[in-house]
This record gives structure tokens, sequence and C-alpha cells, in this order.
């Protein structure tokens, strides 16, 4: 009994999908989020947070596909039943695939993102996250008033202990400001230059 054609052809759609999901997932974040977190240019903040939150969930995808393929070229091999050159190219593709997911997760693994909160003030929309690689670090962004393309704006030192961050706009002084804190004592803030 022979599979119909049309699983053969989901299988060969995913494995190309996921593919080119891979190859742009590598270009987006070696060429562009990595110098987005450093602060060096602009970027589409949400993106790079999907990215995160997206990327284990798709290599966990192209394994299981890579796997089932294998699996099903190995037992095809074995009985002898059907030709194995599409199988091969398509456990071929699932693989490549996992190998461009996994450059993906070095860098997002060794610098996880948590978005924390925003605010709107004077036409633009600021982001705070915190950042974790060795230690932790709280990041600022300024983003258009949409919040789609954004700069960093601050980067705080690193902390090694437990802190609260508070982000908030003083209508007074026409500012946002952003005060990290560990029992009542101030660690960072932004704008340096305030009282």
């Amino acid at each position: 009994m022979t599979r119909p054609r049309s699983f053969d052809q989901f299988i060969r759609i995913t494995a190309w999908s996921l593919l080119i999901c891979a190859l742009l997932y590598t270009a987006v974040t070696w060429l562009w989020r990595t110098p987005f977190a450093h602060g060096r240019v602009a970027g589409i903040y949400w993106l790079f947070i999907a990215i995160d939150r997206s990327t284990l969930p798709l290599t966990a995808l192209a394994v299981l596909g890579f796997v089932a393929t294998l699996l099903t070229w190995l037992v095809c091999a074995i009985r002898q039943s059907r030709p194995l050159r599409h199988l091969g190219v398509t456990t071929g593709i699932f693989l490549l695939a996992i190998v461009l997911f996994g450059t993906v997760a070095l860098p997002v693994s060794l610098w996880t993102w948590q978005p924390l909160g925003s605010i709107s003030a004077r036409g633009h929309t600021y982001y705070l996250m915190t950042s974790q690689a060795f230690d932790q670090n709280f990041e600022l962004f300024e983003c258009d008033g949409w919040g789609v393309l954004c700069w960093r704006i601050y980067i705080s030192i690193d902390i090694d202990r437990p802190v609260e961050a508070t982000l908030e706009y003083n209508a007074q002084t026409d500012q946002v400001l952003l005060q990290i804190t560990s029992d009542g004592e101030l660690i960072d803030r932004w704008p340096e230059d305030r009282n």
C-alpha cells in the first residue's frame, strides 16, 4: 500500500517552507537582529521578539519532519518499494532547515529578551525589556508612533541581583523616565541628567 501523492506533496511543501523560513530567520538574526541588539541600527522590535519565540517550535517541527522522512526512506529502502530520490532530497531539506534554525537559536539562547512594558508619549512608543546574556540588563527602545520601527536608546549597567524597573511619562517635564531600583536603592536611571 502506498501513501497518497497529496501527502508526499504536503511533506515536500512543509520541508521547503521550513527551509525558506530558516533562511529568512538566519538572515534577519545575523544581519539585522545582532546589530539592532547592540544599538547600531533601527529595527522592528516585535519581529525580533516573534523570531525569539518561534525559533524553537519551528526547529522541533523540522526535526520531526526529518525523523519522519528518514524513517520512511529507510522502510522504503528495506522493502525496495518505491524510488528513494525524492525522499532523500526531502530529508536533506529538513536537515538543512535544522542546521539553519540552529544558527538562529544560538544567539537567541545566549541573549534572551523579555518585554516588560511600553508607554506612548511625545508621538513615540517606548518599549522596556530585560535582556539576559550573562548578567541582566534593561533596555529601552524608542519607536515611531505606531511602535514598529525602533531604536535602542538606553541599556542599563549589568545587574546581578533582583531589581524592579519603572517606566513612566512625566507630563510636566515632557520626559520619559526610567528608574531601576533594588530594595528602594536607585541602581540606574534614564535620562541620567535628571535630579
